[in-house]
């Protein structure tokens, strides 16, 4: 029996296993035959079709229960996070697409498994993880035993779930890669090009030539004419994917104070029980607090230093913190209750400081912004306090929000003017104004420690609570009855939300809008001016309304829009071209085999030298000219180039040595090489395959809509 539930805990990795080297990248795990095109389920309920074949509720279920404990354990968390769970339910969906497309395709082409070649697969070669289970300590495999346990009728069902059924899907999707990919060759030059490229080395001193002006220098000589002949002979180069551009409204999660009165109860809990412990004991309660109480995997005792330290009220403690205290340490919105096991010195100072920052900009307002600093020096002596001056004239806006407060800061972390009056002024006592690079700084420090202490933590986030997200979807759904029958932007201003219009044009193939596919899909869905749905984006804790504002069909982008773009790369090459004559008098002063320092000792800007490359390889200072590659190994051991142009400057070249590939060598490893192109060729094949099959396919997604 306990052979039997190892294999049913082991069925992920019995799917993933047995499928070979492309289940690597498909991600397959593979159900039961024929198990996606069941008209309906007992729910009657779909995911969504693959060209009118359902893809049931009930599987994509399955599978992203099978992707959260991979996710699980390769992340080693006992919970994953909102922005995980999306990206397995993606992945979940896309792995049932393909799957889907591919099982067509097996129909189409008569693909069958036999019930022999799957008893002979498990019998002959057992998965492994049924291979350690009769495998004793000497590593002897027991193989009748193994039969023994699998042809027992008590254990047929979880036989066929465990062995049979993955070893069908395997040995199916087996021949259909191999049919699939069966086209694809490697021949004798595609071996030779590999080999030679990652072999071959050719040792080379250079001089790069390039003039001393920029390519702006160039740019006013760039003429219209130039312009669009450029254009018309490199129309490739400005192809545009379908692009949209949106407007959105922002409904963040953030918890109400009933919420963060809930989760301050829920910390005093967790303090008390901590402190209640006994210290001997610390470790071992603060794990199963955490998982009473937390999302989070516990972490054994940590080491704390004061850059960690949060703002809540009990962090003022941490100054003076002994072994066996708690506290409570807030951060955002992630929470921690720490219990100390014991107090240790950095051997590094820490300072805890607020300053009001006065730049000057530009040299000539020194001046002017010193004299302020002066009068903000005066009035904080004896009127307002540093926080109101601080949200009124400090130039560093992060802390200006705080009242100037820059938290606990270590060595090394600001500039070394302030770190200097941070280190040695007495504590709360604001100090005259010092000079830096960013401006005047008006100083007070609150407080300095070696300390770091080594705790046991309970970690807790702060978040909205389902009520709370409840009535944020309410409203985000009221915005958005409201924006469909009017003005967006003017029924945003009613309600005083914020419209945010800055955000990129986002293209269909490009990177999906906040990561996010559901957002993604409504937008090339959309019409322009339609308004969306409150949309989910979990990464980033919020809600948004949008509405497409802009579609621009794929296609080439008009002369106008990239005008300025191409008036640069003329002039590019415009530099360049004004190299040549200077790359000509100094190729005219070098022999044959003459040293290429003579270059440099003639000119101080010139400069040699040397490095090593394949025929398709850059190397520092070369970067990616391949017209110097070719150059190197057209040339003979000593000899020197004429004047080679590049995409950046001319080059003039001696070649040193030459290493090339040897026949020899090439024989030798040629087996091996064959094996590893063909499978890459092979996976790159299967690729195109999937993604030229999602193109045609007509698929429909009603999961958002669930």
């Amino acid at each position: 029996m306990a052979f039997m539930n190892k294999m049913r805990d082991s069925m992920p990795v019995v799917f993933a296993g047995l499928a070979g080297v492309f289940l690597l990248m498909i991600v397959f795990e593979w159900g039961g035959q024929g198990q996606l095109f069941r008209s309906s389920g007992p729910d009657g309920e779909t995911a969504g079709t693959v060209n009118g074949q359902p893809i049931l509720f009930k599987d994509y279920q399955a599978e992203i229960t099978n992707g959260t404990e991979s996710a699980k354990q390769q992340q080693k968390k006992t919970d994953l996070t909102e922005a995980d769970v999306a990206q397995v339910e993606d992945q979940a969906w896309q792995n049932l697409v393909t799957r889907a497309l591919i099982r067509v395709d097996m129909q189409k082409l008569g693909i069958t498994v036999t019930d022999q070649e799957i008893r002979d697969q498990i019998y002959d070669n057992p998965p492994e993880f049924a291979r350690r289970q009769f495998t004793d300590s000497l590593g002897v495999f027991h193989q009748q035993e193994y039969l023994a346990a699998i042809r027992n009728p008590k254990n047929d069902t979880m036989v066929r779930k465990a062995l049979i059924d993955p070893t069908r899907e395997q040995l199916l999707f087996s021949k259909w890669q191999n049919l699939v990919a069966a086209s694809v060759r490697v021949t004798d030059a595609d071996l030779w090009t590999r080999f030679d490229n990652t072999t071959s080395k050719a040792t080379i001193e250079f001089v790069k030539i390039s003039p001393k002006q920029t390519p702006k220098d160039f740019a006013a000589q760039v003429t219209d004419a130039e312009i669009k002949s450029y254009y018309d002979a490199h129309d490739y180069q400005f192809k545009r994917d379908e692009t949209r551009k949106i407007k959105f409204v922002v409904f963040q999660e953030m918890p109400t104070a009933k919420d963060s009165i809930l989760s301050v109860e829920k910390l005093g809990t967790i303090k008390e029980k901590l402190q209640a412990a006994p210290i001997a004991e610390a470790d071992s309660v603060a794990k199963e607090l955490t998982a009473d109480y937390s999302d989070e995997l516990y972490k054994p005792a940590t080491v704390m230093t004061p850059t960690e330290w949060g703002n809540s009220p009990d962090a003022a403690k941490l100054e003076t913190a002994q072994a066996g205290e708690t506290f409570v340490n807030v951060k955002g919105a992630e929470a921690t209750v720490s219990r100390v096991i014991s107090v240790t010195d950095t051997g590094a100072q820490f300072f805890h400081a607020r300053h009001i920052l006065i730049g000057f900009g530009q040299p000539e307002n020194k001046d002017s912004a010193k004299a302020l600093a002066d009068k903000i020096y005066t009035q904080l002596k004896s009127g307002p306090d540093f926080v109101t001056l601080a949200h009124q004239y400090s130039s560093d806006p992060g802390s200006a929000k705080r009242g100037g407060d820059l938290g606990w800061i270590g060595p090394g972390k600001f500039v070394k003017e302030f770190e200097a009056v941070a280190n040695s002024a007495p504590l709360n006592q604001i100090q005259p104004p010092v000079a830096s690079q960013f401006g005047y700084h008006i100083i007070d420090v609150l407080g300095r420690t070696k300390r770091k202490l080594v705790v046991v933590s309970v970690p807790v986030s702060i978040k909205a609570s389902s009520q709370t997200l409840k009535m944020l979807g309410q409203q985000a759904q009221i915005f958005h009855d409201a924006a469909t029958k009017g003005d967006f932007d003017k029924v945003a201003a009613a309600s005083k939300y914020h419209v945010v219009t800055e955000a990129p044009p986002i293209t269909k193939k490009g990177q999906a809008m906040f990561g996010s596919k559901e957002v993604n899909d409504w937008i090339f869905e959309a019409k322009k001016g339609e308004v969306s749905s409150p949309m989910t984006i979990a990464a980033a804790h919020m809600m948004i309304v949008a509405q497409v504002t802009d579609v621009q069909p794929e296609g080439v982008k008009p002369l106008d829009e990239v005008k300025e773009q191409i008036r640069m790369m003329v002039a590019r090459r415009k530099r360049v071209d004004a190299a040549a004559p200077e790359a000509k008098q100094l190729r005219a002063m070098l022999g044959p085999n003459d040293d290429l320092s003579k270059l440099a000792a003639s000119d101080s800007s010139l400069k040699m030298q040397q490095a090593t490359i394949g025929p398709a390889e850059s190397a520092p200072g070369i970067g990616t000219e391949y017209a110097i590659n070719s150059a190197a190994y057209s040339l003979k051991p000593g000899e020197i180039s004429q004047p080679i142009r590049g995409e950046n400057a001319y080059y003039i070249v001696k070649l040193i040595s030459l290493a090339p590939a040897t026949k020899e060598q090439f024989a030798q490893q040629k087996p091996t090489l064959l094996k590893t192109l063909l499978q890459e060729k092979q996976q790159r094949f299967i690729t195109q395959w999937i993604e030229k099959a999602k193109e045609n396919a007509k698929i429909v997604d009603y999961r958002s809509k669930k």
